[in-house]
C-alpha cells in the first residue's frame, strides 16, 4: 500500500483494504511493518515537506490507530499467560502508534500488557508497577525533548518500584539512536532496531530473563526461610 491511498480522500477503502488482508491471513507483523509503518513513516515526511496539511495528517493518524484498535481486538490472545509489563509513552511524548503496534503483537501471542497510553507522567507509571508488582516496563519516546523525561522515569522506577527486585526498562522509539550509551548508564535496555518482530523479540527476552530471576529469587527465600 501506498501512502497516496491514506492521502486520497477516500480513507474507508484504505481502512477495508488492511482489514481485508488481515482476513485472507497476512500476519499483523507483515500488515504492520510491511503496510502502515512504511505509510507512517512517509505521512511524517510529507507533513514535514509541507505537502500534508495538519488536518490531513491528524486524520490519517487517527485512521491508523483505529486500525490497530481493531487488528488487536481480532488477534488478542484468549488466554493471556505469558510474562506481564506495563507500557507506556513518557510525559510529553504523544506519539504511540509505534508502541499500539507492538503491544498487539504482543497480546496476540498471549502476553498480558497494561498500557497507559501516551504522555504519562513517570510517577503514574510508577504507580502502574506497584500496582501488578511487575518487573518489567516497556517505555517508547521519540522526540529528543522527550529525553529528560524519560531520565526521569527510568530513575523513578530503578529507586521506587519495588524493594527486592529491579524492574528491567525496555526503551524503545526514535530518541535511542542518538542516545542508546546514556540510556544504558541510566540502567535501561534500549532498542534500537525499528523492526516490529525484533522489537517484540527484544522484549520478550527481557520479561522472561525478569521472571526467571523472580523466581529465582523466590525459590531462595522459601529455602532460607525469608
Amino acid at each position: 500500500m501506498q501512502i497516496d491511498q491514506f492521502t486520497s480522500r477516500d480513507l474507508d477503502s484504505a481502512r477495508e483494504m488492511i482489514l481485508a488482508a488481515d482476513h485472507v491471513g497476512l500476519p499483523i507483523s507483515k500488515i504492520f511493518g510491511d503496510v502502515m509503518q512504511p505509510a507512517l513513516v512517509e505521512l511524517g515526511m510529507r507533513w514535514e515537506r509541507g505537502e500534508l496539511l495538519v488536518a490531513q495528517e491528524k486524520e490519517i493518524s487517527e485512521l491508523a490507530r483505529d486500525i490497530v484498535a481493531q487488528l488487536a481486538s481480532r488477534h488478542v490472545h484468549p488466554h493471556p499467560s505469558g510474562p506481564p509489563l506495563v507500557a507506556a509513552s513518557v510525559e510529553g511524548e504523544h506519539h504511540d502508534l509505534g508502541l499500539r503496534m507492538i503491544i498487539c503483537m504482543l497480546r496476540a501471542t498471549g502476553s498480558m500488557v497494561h498500557f497507559l497510553g501516551a504522555n504519562v507522567r513517570s510517577r503514574f507509571i510508577l504507580e502502574a508497577v506497584q500496582m501488578h508488582q511487575l518487573r518489567a516496563m516497556l517505555l517508547s519516546a521519540k522526540l529528543d525533548g522527550s529525553l529528560p523525561a524519560t531520565r526521569d522515569t527510568i530513575e523513578a522506577l530503578n529507586t521506587g518500584a519495588l524493594n527486592y527486585s529491579a524492574v528491567d526498562i525496555i526503551v524503545g522509539g526514535a530518541i535511542v539512536s542518538a542516545n542508546d550509551d546514556q540510556l544504558r548508564a541510566w540502567g535501561a535496555t534500549p532498542v534500537r532496531s525499528h523492526n516490529l518482530t525484533e522489537i517484540c523479540e527484544t522484549v520478550w527476552e527481557t520479561v522472561n530473563r525478569s521472571r526467571e530471576r523472580t523466581d529465582d529469587a523466590e525459590a531462595t527465600a522459601r529455602r532460607t526461610g525469608h
